[in-house]
């Protein structure tokens, strides 16, 4: 990286040919440990990573494997520093095959030497993840990158082919950092202060105004921000300066203001320890809550303990090796596909092709589901099933489209929101008990413009309380409305589904 420098600077890239890539994605239906008993074989006498989407996955995962002789280690943010680093130093250094087992926190960053091989239980849910994944291997001149993908449902079989299919079109999502950070642009009014002690309004601003993630944020947005924490007891005027108020301490003054200093949090966690106070790792509060009153057992770094001390005012829990099958449960924020994936899982179930990387029980699998869905996507474009009362819009658009799309029905009245995903959206009758049908069509074409057509106002009016989830760590400190309009724009597509509802024709099936 060269940065501002004027000196000369000379690339580093030695020739090497290309690796050769081996793609295989293999279907193994039932519950996930019959899917990652499957792996077990090629895990056997090679280096390998297996990846997860989950850290009650890996540690699952991790059990299976040992079980059946593999030598395996454990990665994820629920393990302690220590016990990560102890895996990663064992995993390079020995020579003998072995496997990790990891979420993405091995997916970029940390070198665990050579590999031979990456597995991978369902999909990830974008092509570039996919692709850090894979490119694990191959780096030695020679080698191939070698990536085997076992899904344990029909979703997660099309989703792993569309992102093959993806990256071989050399798709990679778009990088859209947003320039109305406004959680961060609160933590760093509050940060400057820390910094300063105390800060006149117009300095404040112009330290501020100007890097990317602010850059679409006015000096009105600013000074109602900078008021709101007045009003609220966040900050204070003294001497024309700007200090902190007592809310600001009484929130975040415990240890010097360290929480301060993040941007970001964590879930309520306590931390585990053995009985000689060697830290294992962390669980969140409300799996240890959920299992009071029974013996609490988990999985954790790999191995399953027992509990002989909880102590949750002190956020502890002293454990000892025992043997087990509770996995802990974590939140996770999951987060939707993208409406490329989406659509290219539809492409698949509309195409006859037979892809070779698929393994016959999952060539058989994409079958079976062409014949169930086809005749419902072979129609026009976001088809309506109605059945009973109840209708599902078939978009395949992606998660942030579907929740665009049901966030303004219901706002219209055209129909209660039972539920949505990446794939569908699912309805009832609308909210006044009248037949559905022709309203949710009526509506559905109405949002042909609605990506200009809407103020900001009512943009921010979708995010209802059933939708204002806790997404930045600063976002509960924002003025109500600027909330709503950080929400707005985190979870809603407007773009995606004013474009969708132009080359949709929303065709009503009976079945």
């Amino acid at each position: 990286m060269q940065g501002t420098s004027k000196r000369g600077w000379t690339v580093v890239d030695p020739p090497r040919s290309p690796a050769r890539r081996k793609i295989a994605i293999r279907y193994v239906e039932g519950e996930p440990e019959g899917t990652t008993a499957a792996a077990v074989p090629l895990a056997h006498g090679r280096k390998s990573i297996f990846f997860t989407q989950g850290r009650a996955a890996t540690e699952r995962v991790r059990q299976a494997f040992s079980k059946r002789g593999v030598e395996v280690f454990v990665h994820h943010s629920s393990v302690s520093k220590e016990l990560r680093e102890d895996a990663e130093r064992h995993f390079i250094e020995t020579e003998r095959a072995a496997t990790m087992v990891s979420t993405s926190t091995l997916e970029l960053g940390i070198d665990v030497g050579d590999l031979d091989l990456v597995l991978q239980l369902d999909a990830p849910s974008t092509v570039s993840s996919f692709l850090q994944r894979m490119g694990r291997t191959g780096r030695r001149d020679g080698t191939d990158q070698h990536i085997e993908f076992f899904t344990s449902n029909g979703n997660s079989l099309l989703q792993a082919v569309a992102l093959v299919n993806l990256a071989r079109r050399k798709f990679v999502e778009k990088i859209e950092p947003s320039q109305a950070n406004l959680p961060v642009f609160l933590h760093q009014i509050l940060a400057q202060i820390v910094q300063r002690d105390s800060v006149r309004k117009s300095i404040l601003w112009d330290a501020l105004r100007g890097p990317m993630p602010f850059r679409r944020i006015n000096r009105e947005t600013f000074d109602k921000m900078v008021d709101h924490l007045l009003e609220t007891g966040f900050l204070e005027v003294l001497d024309h300066r700007l200090v902190f108020g007592k809310e600001t301490e009484r929130v975040f003054g415990g240890m010097n203001f360290f929480n301060l200093y993040s941007v970001f949090e964590t879930p309520s966690e306590v931390i585990v320890k053995t009985r000689d106070g060697r830290v294992v790792g962390t669980l969140e509060t409300d799996f240890v809550r959920k299992m009071e009153g029974s013996t609490l057992t988990f999985l954790l770094a790999g191995r399953t303990w027992k509990a002989v001390d909880v102590d949750l005012n002190r956020a502890l829990v002293v454990a000892i090796p025992f043997t087990g099958r509770e996995a802990p449960r974590w939140h996770s924020a999951g987060g939707f596909l993208g409406q490329e994936v989406a659509e290219e899982m539809r492409s698949i179930l509309l195409s006859d092709e037979n892809f070779r990387f698929v393994d016959k029980a999952g060539r058989e699998k994409i079958e079976r589901l062409r014949t169930e869905r086809c005749l419902v996507l072979s129609r026009d474009r976001c088809p309506i099933t109605s059945e009973g009362g109840k209708f599902r819009l078939h978009t395949y658009a992606g998660g942030r489209i579907n929740a665009t799309i049901a966030a303004l029905l219901e706002a219209k009245g055209a129909a209660r929101i039972v539920g949505f995903g990446d794939l569908e959206v699912d309805l009832e009758a609308s909210l006044d008990g009248s037949p559905g049908t022709s309203l949710i069509r009526a509506e559905l074409n109405n949002l042909e413009d609605v990506d200009t057509r809407l103020t900001d106002a009512e943009r921010t009016a979708l995010v209802g309380e059933k939708s204002r989830g806790r997404l930045a760590k600063f976002q509960p400190y924002l003025p109500r409305y600027l909330e709503g309009s950080y929400l707005a724009e985190e979870l809603f597509d407007f773009a995606g589904t004013a474009e969708l509802a132009r080359e949709a024709v929303f065709p009503v099936i009976q079945l």
